[in-house]
């Protein structure tokens, strides 16, 4: 809807498209991968961190976008390999970047790095914000109140619509069983559950918490 003003094509990609009036509504249209890469002014990154997104975004990827398009970051910063950008905003190949997430801020990587890659924050073609995307109030509310209806929804012995994990419901317990949690929760969740670690997602965001079971003395497990 932003994008309409600007009058450009607008292109998308999604394993889950969108149904065809939101798609006329929005004068989008679905492309492959590769179509969006080699003919947009603008790439932006608009998906979760997985196994199959992480480093997407590498000097194969950038060597394949129009010379002198524009990268645009406000997902998750390890969806892209900072260096690799960094080299090719030096090129001259990629016209700017701008980014509100970093491959700093991935505490899952073991090998995350420990600083923003210094070429970028010295670099004249970048547009850099602390991770400030979702500063609003009303964003803000929404991704509280998204987490707490799961957590509640969780004790009540139901399964959250944003629940990542689901499968852990099926797998056969390998610990103790153990207490209910220390909020004194209307109800005691189902035994299966108290048994696993149930994770789930903020739709607002994409951070994700976690429900821990505690152990058989009420200390956290």
């Amino acid at each position: 809807r932003l994008l309409s003003g600007f009058r450009g094509t607008r292109l998308y990609h999604d394993v889950t498209p969108l149904d065809p009036t939101t798609e006329k509504a929005l004068s989008a249209r679905k492309a492959a991968l590769d179509e969006i890469v080699a003919t947009s002014d603008f790439v932006v990154l608009a998906v979760p961190l997985t196994e199959a997104t992480l480093g997407m975004v590498d000097a194969a990827f950038i060597s394949r976008m129009k010379p002198g398009a524009c990268l645009i970051n406000p997902a998750r910063g390890s969806l892209v390999n900072e260096a690799d950008v960094a080299s090719a905003l030096e090129t001259g190949h990629l016209g700017g970047y701008a980014a509100d997430t970093y491959e700093m801020e991935d505490w899952a990587r073991p090998d995350r790095p420990q600083h923003v890659h210094p070429a970028l924050l010295a670099s004249e073609k970048t547009v850099l914000t602390p991770h400030i995307g979702s500063a609003v109030v009303e964003v803000r509310r929404a991704i509280a109140a998204s987490a707490a209806d799961s957590i509640i929804t969780t004790l009540k012995g139901d399964l959250p619509e944003t629940a990542l994990n689901p499968q852990v419901l099926k797998r056969p317990s390998r610990t103790r069983s153990a207490t209910a949690a220390p909020c004194s929760p209307p109800s005691a969740p189902p035994r299966r559950w108290r048994r696993r670690g149930l994770r789930f997602s903020n739709t607002t965001s994409g951070t994700s918490c976690r429900v821990k079971p505690t152990n058989r003395r009420g200390g956290s497990s």
